[in-house]
This record gives structure tokens, sequence and C-alpha cells, in this order.
């Protein structure tokens, strides 16, 4: 089975959800005029996740240099060892022992996931599988990424994202610490709470009382210093545009942190009046003008930029995408169905049979917005029905299937 099209016919979470339930193998590519990414699938799981832009091996290496998982050192020296050799960086690093086998893997499914989950924010693109037996990266490091997992928690983060960009509009944001927070009050734990965006207060904290935040936290704590910007903490600590900008909104609302400002920096200010020192104030208010339109007018063309206040609304995509989760927990329902009847020579009166006799969990009878499929069983005939985004019936939301066997004997 070849695929082939444009993200406006045939949407990502369509493709991965047909990919996952037929458990197919090869490679997904997916072009747009910036990037070019490509998805290796084992069947139905993902294997790997690699772009032409940021190699996955370039960002691997970035990524362990950035958090002081290795050496720079460490790195040139592995990077030459690959020179002669030829092998995977990940290999090399762990055959040195600058690395675990643990902590390879657990970077290398950080690195695919963030992958994956920046192609799911493009509005264009097109697409291409080709079912052949591709070799997964690091195959020996790398536990398969289940499809359905991926799906979910992209819907995740395109749901929490147009919150974050309230608080975070822009890249170019400076932060700094808060002066009010004793930085020996602050506590690292694994077991930190997430702050939930939707329900989460900016309160004051209590004098003496501990803040708890997560090691990753901690780790854009450190790195704030009053003259980065988001984008020079992304860098630093080697975060994803969408995570740096989760946890910088934690600190926010923990009050550990707080807006410094949006201008330019001082050392891009010095560069500005070296190169302009000659202009009138006129005509530098005019420079500025103009290059705010230009930058507007790129932020506008760009189809992957998501954190600016003009990207356009997730909304619907989120909506597409949970419709597309919810056909695919459908067609599984109606799967279990089948082997239902075909273990036990009769079609189940309700949906709970199937959780009874552990055919699916209990979550794979409630879509995405956590509202019950209904379930109608005719002598010649079942129903299987959910509900779009706006809670109305779909065709496409709609599963009829022909009995193998009359049911005249059971009622």
């Amino acid at each position: 089975m070849a695929l082939k099209g444009t993200l406006k016919d045939f949407g990502l979470p369509d493709i991965f959800q047909l990919l996952s339930l037929q458990k197919k193998t090869g490679k997904l590519t997916v072009r747009s005029n910036q990037n070019e990414v490509s998805i290796t699938f084992r069947n139905g799981y993902i294997v790997s996740a690699d772009s032409l832009q940021d190699p996955l091996e370039h960002r691997l290496g970035y990524m362990l240099v950035r958090r002081k998982v290795i050496t720079m050192e460490q790195l040139k020296k592995a990077l030459e060892v690959q020179k002669e050799t030829l092998q995977h960086l990940g290999h090399i690093l762990v055959s040195l022992r600058f690395l675990t086998a643990e902590k390879l893997q657990k970077y290398l499914q950080l690195v695919i996931t963030q992958k994956i989950y920046r192609l799911f924010r493009w509005k264009e693109g097109e697409y291409n599988f080709e079912p052949r037996e591709e070799k997964a990266f690091q195959d020996d490091y790398f536990v398969p990424l289940s499809t359905q997992a991926i799906l979910m928690e992209a819907v995740r983060l395109l749901d929490e994202w147009p919150l974050i960009k309230k608080k975070i509009p822009s890249l170019e944001l400076v932060f700094e610490k808060s002066r009010r927070i004793d930085p020996s009050s602050i506590v690292v734990s694994e077991a930190a709470e997430e702050v939930k965006e939707e329900k989460s207060k900016a309160l004051a904290p209590s004098i003496g009382m501990p803040l708890v935040i997560s090691p990753q936290a901690h780790l854009l704590y450190q790195a704030i210093d009053g003259t980065r910007t988001v984008k020079d903490l992304m860098d630093s600590c080697g975060f994803n545009d969408f995570e740096t900008c989760r946890l910088l909104s934690q600190l926010m609302d923990k009050q550990i942190i707080r807006i410094k400002s949006q201008e330019v920096r001082p050392s891009e200010v010095k560069r500005i009046r070296f190169q302009i020192g000659a202009l009138t104030g006129r005509l530098l208010y005019l420079l500025i003008i103009a290059l705010l339109v230009v930058g507007v007018l790129n932020i506008l063309r760009n189809p992957l930029n998501t954190l600016t206040p003009f990207s356009p609304n997730t909304s619907h995509m989120v909506s597409t995408m949970k419709e597309s989760i919810s056909r695919g927990r459908m067609q599984q329902i109606a799967q279990s169905i089948t082997v239902y009847f075909l273990t036990y020579g009769r079609y189940p009166t309700d949906l709970s049979a199937l959780v009874r006799e552990e055919f699916l969990q209990p979550q794979n009878l409630t879509d995405p917005w956590g509202r019950e499929y209904h379930y109608q069983l005719f002598t010649d005939r079942y129903l299987l029905i959910g509900l779009d985004s706006q809670g109305r019936r779909s065709a496409q939301l709609t599963i009829e299937n022909s009995l193998l066997l009359t049911l005249s004997s059971e009622k």
C-alpha cells in the first residue's frame, strides 16, 4: 500500500491512524518548503524519525552536551571515531562508555518524539509512504513508540499551546529571576506536580515554604540571567519550543521568574547604533517601523511559525485530530466485537462485555472528549456511533456492520 498526497487532502492524524491500525511497515516522508521529515514504521509502531534540516544525530549530540550528559570533548572524540567507522553516534558513545544504554534510549526517545510533535503543527506539505523494510536508527537502543500514544500526546500539546502562547507570545521575550524568591527555598524533585494551564492560579508563595519544581524546570531556571531570550534558553538547555515555553509558564505561575523585557538586548542596541549612528531621529523611527512591517510579513508567510500572536488558530486542528483518534478507537471496538463473536459464538449485548472479557481497556470505550460510544445490536447488524467535536452524529463516526449470523436463536 503506497500513500501519496497533500496534508490538505489527508491529514497526519488520519495517516498515522491508518498505518497503526493496518500495522504497516515502511517510511513516511513529509515535505514542505522549509523542511523534510521522515518517520519509520514497523508493524504500526514508530521506530525512528529524522529531518533534513536538523538531522537526528546532530540534535542528539547537541542535546547531550547542552544537558551536560556528555562533554564537548567526548562528543568530538565520538565524531572522530564515527568518521573512521561510520557507526551511529549513539553506539559509539555507549561503546566508549561516555553514555549508558539506558540514557541513550531516553534521549533518543526525547529527540524523536520532539521531531514528530513539531510535524503535527505543519499546515501544509506533501506526504509519501513507501511500504518497505527499514532498519531503524539505533535499533538496538530504541524501544518502538505506540502510534496511538503519540497521537494522544500531540492532541494534548496542541490543546495547551494556545494557553501557553497567551503568557509567552514571543520567543524574543527576556526573563529574569524574581528577587522575592530565595533560591535556597527551591526544591528539585522528579515528582514535582506539573502545573495545569487551565487550572493554574498565580498565587504568591508563602514565606518559608519550599517551591518544588522538576529537574527540567530547574535547569531552565539556572539558565535565566536577565539577558537571554526564550530562543537563547532553548539553545542553552536543549529543549524544543513547546517544552521551553511550558516550563517557563510553570515557573511564572510559581512567581519564580518574571518577564523582564521584550526589547532588543543591549548588545544588539550597540550594533544597531554603530550601523545607523549617522541617521537622524526621524529616519531611525521610519527604519524601525519598516523593520517591524517586514518582520510581521515574514511571520505571516511562515507556515511553521506557531509561537506568534499571528499564528493560525489551532482549535480546528485539535478537533480534527481528536475525531481521527475517535475513528481509530471505533475501528478497534469493531475489531474486538468480531473477535468476541469468534470466541463465544455470539455478539456482545453491550460494549462493557468487551472490557469484562479483557478484549479492550475501559478507556477504549470513550472518545477523546470522554464521551461513551453508542452501540445498538439488531438481528442482522449492529451500529457503533460516535459524536464529532460539536457533539453531533457524523457519517465518518458511524460504523454499521452486518452480523456473521442472525441472533434469532438468542432472542
